[in-house]
């Protein structure tokens, strides 16, 4: 689990944290993420982290890339992401209606798109990264 707080898109502060999945781990899930069991075994389940999460999310607008799992994961697991007037950006959805003549909408190809240094596919840390420089350029996209 990973979250980056972004100041005039620059990273000022992040929080990360291995969690012991409740369901285990899949070999396939496995491969995309490099996690593997033996890893997450002696880790703490995500609602241990719950709180700590959200403390650290406080009153701050949320970004995200398919931002709609991401909001229902944190809801289920008592993570309370509606409690002040916050907005909420999904990378996804902007770029589906900003970005013409690519490929797909995934992360990864938005990141080649607009030439985003992707240099560890799929950990938390990175995709929180890698959605924040996204949103940036969508932004400037837009605005400039």
């Amino acid at each position: 689990v990973a979250a980056i707080r972004f100041r005039e898109f620059k990273p000022v502060k992040r929080f990360v944290t291995l969690c012991k999945p409740i369901m285990g781990i899949s070999e396939e899930v496995s491969q995309i993420n490099g996690l593997t069991a033996e890893m997450l075994e002696n880790k703490l389940e995500f609602a241990f982290y719950a709180k700590h999460l959200q403390d650290f999310i406080a009153k701050d607008n949320l970004v995200g890339h398919n931002l709609r799992f991401d909001l229902s994961f944190l809801m289920i697991n008592g993570v309370d992401v509606n409690s002040y007037q916050r907005k909420y950006f999904d990378t996804w959805q902007i770029a589906k209606k900003m970005v013409r003549r690519i490929k797909n909408y995934k992360l990864d190809t938005l990141a080649d798109f607009f030439g985003i240094p992707n240099y560890f596919e799929h950990s938390a840390l990175n995709d929180a990264y890698i959605a924040g420089k996204v949103f940036e350029r969508l932004c400037y996209r837009k605005f400039y």
